[in-house]
């Protein structure tokens, strides 16, 4: 996993954009916001959770694929949430790669990330 440190009300990333990597919140507060009401928020995230991989999820329904076959749809992953740092913040990313990676080492934790998604997406 690689840090990386976003300013007060810096966006991670936009509706729309290519889904290429998960987050770790260690420190600080971000936000799922709707920047065409002016950011309002919807859903905060607090350090020691993750987030990012709902979008992951939510193409593969869209578009009716597995998402453990995520590899043969990347032009089909687009984040479905705008995510803005509600303070400063620090996190932990890891690639759509390194996830794949740890599917075979870290077996438990890779499903127990997928499965708190799939209920937060029910």
């Amino acid at each position: 996993m690689k840090p990386n440190y976003y300013e007060h009300f810096a966006y991670l990333f936009h509706n729309g954009d290519d889904i290429k990597e998960m987050y770790f919140l260690t420190k600080g507060l971000i936000q799922m916001v709707i920047p065409k009401f002016d950011n309002v928020c919807y859903i905060e995230v607090n350090p020691s959770n993750h987030f990012g991989l709902i979008d992951f999820v939510g193409s593969a329904r869209k578009y009716g694929f597995d998402y453990e076959l995520w590899n043969d749809n990347q032009s089909k992953l687009f984040r479905m949430f705008t995510v803005m740092a509600k303070k400063e913040c620090e996190v932990l990313y890891m690639s759509l790669q390194d996830l794949e990676m740890m599917k075979f080492e870290f077996e438990s934790d890779f499903l127990d990330i997928f499965n708190s998604i799939n209920e937060r997406y029910n």
